[in-house]
């Protein structure tokens, strides 16, 4: 399933129960981040992964809206069961979420 909302766009790019991979392309800013919470929350309230994987490494731009809505989505997450980790992203994501406490938060866990 793939959902184009312009300049986010989301896919599920694995699918292999119990993890489902997330590919986020585009701008996660203030415009895009609850379009980006509906979906991933319809996500796993579907599919019931165990694990859901962000792929960041295609995203352009994310701001503090973007930073909050995935903490939220990490929360909400975790509440019903989900592990959800970034497995990968550029070096200035993982800067931001440093300077903010947030990494290991969102740190793969193997």
């Amino acid at each position: 399933m793939t959902v184009d909302t312009t300049p986010l766009r989301m896919a599920i790019t694995t699918h292999q129960p119990p993890v489902i991979g997330v590919t986020i392309t585009g701008e996660l800013d203030a415009s895009t981040a609850d379009g980006l919470y509906t979906w991933i929350a319809d996500t796993i309230n579907q599919h019931r992964p165990a694990r859901l994987t962000l792929d960041l490494s295609r995203l352009h731009f994310i701001d503090v809206a973007g930073v909050r809505t995935l903490y939220h989505l990490h929360t909400a997450a975790a509440a019903g069961g989900c592990t959800l980790t970034v497995t990968a992203a550029h070096t200035t994501f993982w800067w931001t979420l440093s300077r903010l406490g947030l990494e290991p938060t969102f740190a793969p866990r193997h």
